[in-house]
């Protein structure tokens, strides 16, 4: 299951328990928008996406992480997969867990490629390039939409590119897009 998440676009965190296996998988996508949270205890485990929901499991302990709270008010950069609370770590952006009764083991599934890394052949390319991955990104986030979509343009490039590329993706199947701006 974990070979699949470089194949999962948008954003995500989700669990996935493999019976045969007796293999717990937590996600989280790479960019880090969805949070997934969890706690190792003595006799139990458990995850949430925020920690409040931890939290509400009495034996899970209510206590600030000093540490991570004075790396984060330092501006220092996210290393390590602890959160604000004691005894409640979590999940990195691009990262996935398993989870077995022998452990735990935590890996990045996505890394982004270095600066200068990837050099197309001229302008037009990188033109080309950036709609293909815009508009892969609208149709991700278009799913279960059902046919009208509303979007506030902001007088920027990146609302109206985005509208826009909707209203193209759109339009075979009927859809339409409402822009709102004020």
């Amino acid at each position: 299951a974990e070979n699949a998440l470089q194949r999962v676009e948008g954003d995500f965190a989700f669990a996935l328990w493999d019976e045969a296996t007796q293999r717990l998988l937590l996600a989280r996508d790479c960019m880090g928008a969805r949070p997934l949270h969890f706690h190792c205890g003595k006799d139990f485990f458990a995850f949430a996406s925020m920690p409040k929901g931890l939290h509400a499991v009495p034996e899970i302990p209510y206590a600030p992480n000093e540490q991570a709270m004075a790396e984060f008010v330092t501006l220092l950069p996210e290393r390590r997969n602890q959160s604000f609370f004691k005894g409640v770590d979590r999940l990195l952006a691009g990262q996935f867990a398993i989870f077995t009764r022998a452990g735990v083991k935590i890996q990045n599934y996505w890394q982004p490629k270095p600066p200068g890394s990837l050099r197309l052949k001229d302008d037009d390319a990188y033109v080309d390039a950036a709609r293909h991955h815009l508009e892969r990104a609208v149709r991700a986030r278009l799913r279960g939409a059902n046919g009208v979509v509303g979007a506030h343009l902001s007088a920027g490039y990146d609302s109206a590119s985005v509208a826009t590329t909707a209203a193209r993706v759109m339009a075979p199947s009927g859809g339409r897009v409402v822009a709102f701006t004020h």
